[in-house]
């Protein structure tokens, strides 16, 4: 916001409901964004595609699940999930930045885990501040995004589950509010 320039824009596509980076404490790396109509976006941060690199591919135009987003900016993973059903939020585990939960208006919630690139592009390399973003110029080589596995999934509740908050200590104790007037506390264990 120092220097009025924006990084990155796109349109998801659909209503956004919630976004999260991955943690607080340490540089950008990736950011989930949830929207309506059951999808999800996972953008890795870390990098990035210069002018014209890459095309609209996968979850671009036809909404295909699991598909990847490479238009320009950075690269991205669209999820479709939750059964039809808009996606309310998604929250990462404190404990390990690369596991999340997403939660649906179905009553469901989701563990996700994401997997990094085998390799990433040449300007992947670390930022010299939390807040700076790799050069689009600099990228020699598109990036190609990790990939998303479902780690579990269960439906808790017959409304939609709107709040979720992880224990910053207890890896796996959990906190989640829903429609139907009830807050849950639940222990996800083997994370």
């Amino acid at each position: 916001l120092r220097t009025s320039t924006m990084r990155h824009e796109e349109n998801v596509g659909n209503g956004v409901t919630s976004l999260e980076f991955d943690r607080r404490d340490t540089p950008m790396n990736k950011l989930v964004i949830t929207t309506l109509e059951s999808t999800f976006h996972v953008w890795d941060l870390r990098s990035s595609l210069g002018e014209g690199e890459g095309g609209k591919e996968g979850g671009k135009e036809g909404g295909k699940e699991g598909g990847v987003g490479t238009e320009r900016g950075f690269v991205s993973i669209k999820q479709k999930m939750h059964q039809n059903a808009t996606v309310w939020l998604a929250r990462h585990l404190p404990q390990n930045r690369d596991i999340f939960a997403t939660t649906g208006a179905e009553g469901g919630l989701a563990l996700w885990q994401y997997h990094y690139p085998v390799k990433r592009s040449s300007s992947s390399s670390s930022p010299s501040s939390p807040f700076s973003f790799p050069s689009s110029s600099s990228s020699s080589s598109p990036s190609s995004p990790g990939t998303l596995s479902l780690l579990n999934s269960r439906v808790l509740s017959s409304q939609p589950l709107v709040a979720l908050d992880w224990h910053r200590n207890k890896a796996g104790l959990c906190a989640i509010a829903s429609l139907d007037q009830c807050l849950r506390v639940h222990i996800i264990t083997k994370l």
